[in-house]
């Protein structure tokens, strides 16, 4: 392993992406999925299994993203940065939504005896292009729109790093240096756990009142597609950037508390005050 990487977060990363398969084999056996392409005997104990699941495992992996982003940029400048980020995000990305989100479409349609063709499915991809390249912005209120599907968190991630390397560059442009202490300040325990008990309670709060607004309506997980390069659940996106902006304020040196329980009890406070695990 080498000595710039950390163990645990290797660790947790791995179990996250894990976790991510588990949640996406259990939404056949959930009542919420019903555009799951294989839809087997329901339970509602799958529909709270993947609430909880849904709660923390994209913050946590845009946390773990966010933690290394400053050290990744600092080390390879900033179009380095950018350029490894296309390469290793972008052409995943594009990849993805411009193949496999087609044949997607075709399973989904051939799994519940709708006439499904090659032919059609050439049409599938034809019109998935169209719609990309429509550049539509707005929010998503049908299937049938240009959608990133599964996806989604590969373009916003991508959005994420660049915008995060545009404010330190012009961080660095506009506001003086401030000389650097020879004995940087650890923060105290009691400071870091105030600071994740305030992130989780304004997660919460701002996600009722996303919730308060989008009430009634048919799209109360409201999601946005942005350019048809962007798209995000507007829950979600509160989630997983209070998550990103979070992981900025623990890269300063920890107190005694260990890295381990710091991550754990901001997963455990989010999951707790945040209300979309209901």
């Amino acid at each position: 392993m080498s000595a710039n990487r950390i163990g645990f977060f290797d660790n947790i990363r791995y179990l996250m992406v894990l976790l991510v398969v588990v949640l996406h084999s259990a939404c056949a056996y959930s009542n919420n999925t019903q555009w799951w392409t294989v839809n087997d005997a329901n339970s509602i104990l799958f529909d709270y299994f993947l609430g909880v699941l849904g709660v923390f495992l994209m913050p946590t992996l845009f946390f773990i993203a966010g933690y290394f982003a400053l050290t990744s940029l600092q080390q390879k400048g900033k179009w380095l940065f950018i350029k490894s980020k296309l390469i290793r995000l972008g052409i995943p990305w594009l990849l993805g939504v411009i193949l496999m989100v087609p044949m997607i479409n075709y399973i989904n349609f051939y799994s519940r005896d709708y006439p499904a063709s090659l032919l059609s499915l050439w049409g599938r991809f034809v019109k998935n292009l169209e719609g990309g390249l429509s550049l539509h912005t707005g929010l998503i209120t049908s299937s049938m729109q240009f959608q990133h599907m599964h996806f989604w968190f590969i373009s916003l991630l991508l959005t994420f790093f660049i915008v995060f390397t545009i404010l330190h560059d012009a961080k660095k442009r506009w506001l003086p240096n401030k000389p650097t202490p020879t004995k940087p300040k650890i923060p105290t325990t009691r400071s870091i756990l105030l600071v994740l008990g305030l992130v989780s309670i304004l997660t919460a709060l701002i996600t009722f009142l996303i919730y308060g607004i989008f009430h009634g309506t048919q799209n109360k997980d409201a999601w946005i597609t942005i350019g048809s390069l962007i798209q995000f659940g507007i829950v979600t996106l509160t989630t997983i950037f209070i998550s990103y902006l979070t992981s900025q304020y623990l890269i300063r040196p920890f107190p005694k508390i260990s890295v381990a329980g710091m991550i754990a009890l901001f997963m455990l406070l989010i999951a707790v005050l945040n209300p979309t695990a209901s």
